[in-house]
């Protein structure tokens, strides 16, 4: 089993996805030697003893110039020199430590992994990272200064593996993230330090998942719940906005969504056979290459639950660098029945963006166009015409943060699908239904909402089309080709004899 061979190519992957800040590519790569199938099991068996498993990150700052100057020889004699002070060092720095490995990863990276005799406090981690890194500077320096005719600097960061001997190489690979994020910058000395308290947190999964409602504002019925992390109380990472922009620093989000994702499908309950669970997914998260293995699918499974149940709320579009590949990795889902929702809609122009790139099932309208809606002539007319494109391009729209009467009324008489928000139901655990109060006005309004649309004064004609049409007898993936060279085109007209007898839609949306 190539541990961190596996580890590093998922890395690579993602890295070239999503442009991470920190990611360096170099025109040296080392083929590295972390294959040996006993390093997961070493690392395993001392994780089941309750020996804690520490990486170290090395990485020779500015190493790109001095193969630029010095040429690919005298870079190589370098970099070789470095592991061989590597293995040299540690040891006799750290005497009572077990070394696991010692090796070159890719051009100017080196990661050292040891075993520990009890967990290790932050500052005893930190001084384990300064002493090394003083004295494998001392060491090469001499010969550095040879070479290239300057001293050499070093970037240094540790990360600890977790008590749990499962899931090995996602630990592997997180860590390393992990320690490269501290050695490069991205992760400041105050998230180093509150890095033990919220790994702890992660490890023995101490969140809260609440649940809130999403209503049919058009049948009264519930089409599902938003999962919502809190952390622990009286924690510093009690608040879900900490939690989640905290791990992304640190490079434990997808750990962090994974605990989430698999605890929100725990703590459910039962599901009606159409209602739909919405868990928020960063993109980062949905391409991570642990994340494709299909875990998700292996959870709903055992919930008794279907894809189709399962609605990926995708946040954050702003990093998304790359939308024909994510929609790529999409299609992988969508293929196996879950569906898409795109967040906050009206917060920003890069979310008009990706609900043309991604065409989500769903589209969730940010509060800020919802707030006093009912008062504020323009918000109005944005979200009917919200709406309006919603049902062109065969999606349904949501709207997010209603917290009075009056919005759920002004939203429910110009046609809004679903609706979300304080005045429907708080996120709460176990996942609650409606009040009978708030049913009531709902259903009401549902009711009322049925004959108002044929009270439009406005003839037909005016918002009838022209349309595509195909014989009854045409074959339907000669359809299909006709719809997907134009993308404009939402159905084909089935005609016999000059008459309408079907309608073929692309995506077939049903609104209840």
């Amino acid at each position: 089993m190539a541990v961190i061979s596996g580890i590093i190519k998922g890395w690579e992957a993602a890295s070239r996805f999503f442009s991470f800040p920190g990611f360096k590519r170099r025109t040296i790569f080392r083929s590295h030697s972390l294959k040996d199938p006993g390093l997961a099991g070493k690392v395993r068996e001392n994780l089941q003893k309750s020996r804690p498993v520490v990486l170290l990150y090395f990485d020779l700052v500015k190493f790109h110039e001095v193969e630029q100057v010095s040429g690919f020889q005298a870079a190589s004699k370098i970099l070789a020199m470095f592991k061989k002070s590597l293995e040299r060092e540690i040891p006799e720095i750290f005497p009572g430590i077990e070394i696991l490995a010692v090796e070159n990863l890719w051009g100017d990276d080196f990661v050292v992994l040891m075993a520990m005799e009890g967990r290790p406090e932050h500052g005893e981690l930190q001084k384990i990272a300064v002493t090394s890194r003083i004295g494998i500077r001392e060491r090469i320096k001499q010969e550095y200064l040879k070479i290239t005719g300057r001293e050499p600097d070093i970037h240094v960061g540790y990360a600890v593996l977790s008590f749990k001997a499962e899931n090995v190489e996602s630990q592997l690979y997180t860590a390393l993230r992990e320690a490269q994020g501290m050695a490069r910058g991205s992760i400041s000395l105050e998230t180093a330090m509150l890095l033990s308290e919220f790994r702890e947190i992660l490890d023995q999964a101490r969140f809260e998942i609440v649940y809130q409602p999403i209503v049919s504002l058009r049948s009264g019925g519930i089409l599902g719940w938003e999962a919502l992390t809190r952390g622990p109380r009286e924690s510093y990472f009690r608040s879900p906005d900490i939690i989640f922009s905290f791990a992304e620093k640190a490079g434990l989000l997808y750990p962090l969504e994974r605990v989430c994702r698999r605890l929100a499908l725990k703590n459910l309950g039962d599901l009606g056979p159409d209602q739909k669970l919405f868990l928020n997914i960063h993109p980062r998260t949905i391409s991570d290459p642990n994340f494709v293995r299909g875990e998700t699918m292996r959870l709903i499974g055992e919930m008794g639950l279907k894809p189709s149940n399962i609605v990926f709320e995708i946040t954050e579009r702003h990093c998304i660098k790359d939308f024909p590949n994510f929609n790529k990795t999409l299609e992988h889902y969508r293929s196996q029945g879950y569906m898409v929702a795109v967040d906050d809609a009206g917060s920003g122009f890069s979310s008009l963006q990706a609900i043309a790139e991604i065409r989500p099932d769903f589209i969730k309208i940010d509060m800020s166009l919802v707030r006093d809606i009912n008062l504020n002539y323009i918000k109005r007319v944005l979200l009917e015409t919200f709406i309006t494109f919603a049902e062109k391009i065969g999606c349904a729209i949501i709207a997010e943060g209603i917290e009075t009467g009056e919005e759920l009324t002004t939203l429910a008489s110009i046609g809004a699908h679903y609706g979300q928000g304080y005045f429907l139901g708080r996120p709460v655990f176990p996942k609650a239904y409606l009040d009978e109060t708030v049913e009531v006005e709902v259903l009401r309004l549902a009711s009322s909402g049925r004959d108002r649309a044929w009270k439009h004064a406005f003839p037909v004609g005016e918002i009838a089309e022209n349309a595509a049409s195909v014989r009854k007898d045409c074959l339907v993936r000669e359809v299909r080709k006709i719809l997907e060279e134009n993308d404009l085109l939402d159905g084909v007209v089935v005609v016999e004899e000059g008459k309408p007898v079907g309608l073929y839609r692309s995506r077939l949306y049903l609104i209840p």
